[in-house]
């Protein structure tokens, strides 16, 4: 049975629209060269202004975790099906409740993040262990997701969402998806 395009039950809230932003993944080319990254604390990861970015980028966000998460899910869905095995709870075409639910605690667990870039290891080890052990998730899919978040910021921050922050979004968000990869070794 082929796929009949992407299920889309529902209008998400448009915080802002906009224009795409193409993105890169500094996780997929450490993968590709072979090299195992290791996640260092953000003081280390992430310069001063850097960090300026990521926390002016989330003081945005913030208090729309839900809607942010919810398109974030739904890109994911759209552009990466085979994505969808590990939502199978979200069933076939999920509704505006569960990717509004699940959509807000994808992105608390990033606010989490941004909260302790300075011990992201000890701040999302639970969050590695479930991944790892329980949800058994390809590692493969956080560059994919991240990419996906990118956009959606992009395309929501338009102008606000500068190449300097994409850039520093992209660092940090491989720092989180390194530290959540950790416990498949």
């Amino acid at each position: 049975m082929q796929d009949e395009g992407p299920c889309v039950p529902f209008a998400l809230p448009q915080i802002r629209s906009g224009g795409v932003l193409e993105v890169g993944c500094r996780y997929k080319e450490a993968q590709e060269a072979g090299a195992a990254p290791r996640a260092r604390h953000a003081s280390a990861m992430l310069n001063a202004q850097e960090r300026a970015h990521i926390a002016q980028v989330w003081d945005l966000i913030a208090g729309h975790e839900a809607p942010f998460g919810a398109e974030l899910l739904l890109r994911l869905f759209t552009v990466y099906p085979s994505t969808k095995i590990y939502f199978k709870h979200l069933g076939a075409c999920p509704d505006e409740v569960h990717l509004l639910s699940h959509g807000q605690r994808m992105l608390e667990a990033v606010g989490v993040a941004v909260q302790h870039m300075d011990n992201l290891r000890a701040a999302l080890s639970p969050l590695a262990d479930l991944h790892a052990h329980v949800l058994r998730v390809d590692p493969a899919n956080f560059p994919l997701l991240i990419q996906c978040f990118q956009v959606v910021l992009a395309s929501h921050l338009q102008d606000e969402f500068t190449v300097e922050m994409q850039a520093a979004w992209d660092k940090f968000l491989t720092g989180v998806a390194i530290v959540l990869t950790e416990k498949y070794r």
